[in-house]
């Protein structure tokens, strides 16, 4: 069976005081790591660096910091101070995010492909404490070395990755594949393209990790959980990378259907246009119960997860309470 993890306040709606104390309970609760993402909410890095005092043996990962957001020079700092606090627990998950995200940063998404190299490239060798003279077509970095000691611990990265040349990219420079909104199918052939990089790369792709997620909601009326589902497939409709994923998945008459709604109607229409059907076919879980989310969760182990992320989209207006209440109710092994 693969890992499970857990994506502690994935809507940044819990008051960020008490996420350290949630965090406890996440490992309590018997889950082998806690990650955090990013987007237009809190900075994943400090709410990591809150959590890490109060936990012990889990996991604490980036799912997914985007390049646009930090300098890779900064990047590799990052991960070397939460390696030294946390004793090697840290995992840098990165993405190439996307034009939206690009603009809020004042960046330009432009060859992805790209970035993710000169990113990844700059990263390790500020982690090494080598001194970094890298003048990519992308990201540059000049005359800079990491001062004080650096940690003893491995650095590892996690690339975000859907199509066959950033998923091969992962199996040659990183130390994983992270996929979002991903059937078990999609997971199949993503692994498969990591496994093919890998091997060109010279390494062995049995140590690389597969790391999906599925996103949960709980309550006690089903249809108020599906509801609280349906915004986050909508949101996807538009993003790049997302769009040919989805079609390559098998959604193009579901995604052109959601489309047609957003040109109509905004993105309210495009949510209420995703139907209980595409819902049942899309990594999303709608529970009454936590017990219920373990067996489902076979067929993404069976398709090659290594890890299985769980964020937790409340439900209801209190968010806090959702959590401890899917944490208090998580079936211990």
């Amino acid at each position: 069976m693969a890992s499970l993890d857990f994506e502690i306040d994935p809507t940044g709606t819990i008051p960020a005081p008490t996420l350290p104390t949630l965090a406890r309970q996440v490992e309590e609760a018997g889950f082998a790591g806690i990650w955090r993402g990013e987007t237009n909410t809190r900075d994943p890095i400090a709410l990591l660096a809150a959590c890490a005092p109060l936990t012990e043996r889990v996991t604490l990962g980036t799912a997914v910091l985007h390049l646009f957001a930090r300098s890779p020079v900064a990047a590799g700092m990052v991960a070397a101070t939460l390696n030294a606090l946390t004793g090697g627990r840290f995992v840098l998950g990165l993405g190439v995010a996307n034009p939206t995200l690009a603009r809020w940063h004042g960046g330009s998404f432009a060859r992805p492909l790209a970035m993710a190299r000169d990113y990844l490239t700059i990263v390790r060798a500020v982690y090494a404490g080598a001194r970094v003279d890298h003048a990519g077509s992308t990201f540059r970095a000049h005359e800079f070395r990491l001062g004080g000691s650096r940690p003893e611990q491995p650095l590892r990265i996690l690339l975000a990755a859907l199509g066959p040349r950033m998923s091969r990219l992962a199996g040659e420079q990183a130390d994983g594949v992270m996929v979002n909104l991903g059937t078990p199918a999609a997971i199949r052939q993503i692994a498969a393209w990591m496994r093919e990089g890998a091997l060109a790369a010279g390494r062995d792709p049995s140590q690389l990790a597969v790391v999906v997620k599925v996103r949960v909601a709980l309550s006690d009326d089903p249809a108020a959980a599906r509801d609280a589902l349906r915004p986050t497939v909508a949101t996807y409709v538009r993003a790049p990378g997302y769009r040919e994923h989805l079609v390559r998945s098998g959604f193009g008459e579901e995604l052109a259907r959601l489309e047609a709604a957003w040109e109509a109607g905004g993105f309210a229409a495009a949510v209420r246009a995703v139907d209980d059907g595409l819902l049942a076919r899309l990594p999303v879980l709608a529970v009454r119960d936590p017990a219920e989310v373990p067996p489902q969760l076979a067929a993404y182990a069976a398709a090659g997860a290594t890890h299985i992320i769980l964020p937790l989209i409340p439900v209801g207006p209190n968010a806090a309470a959702e959590a401890h209440r899917f944490l208090a109710g998580w079936p211990r092994s």
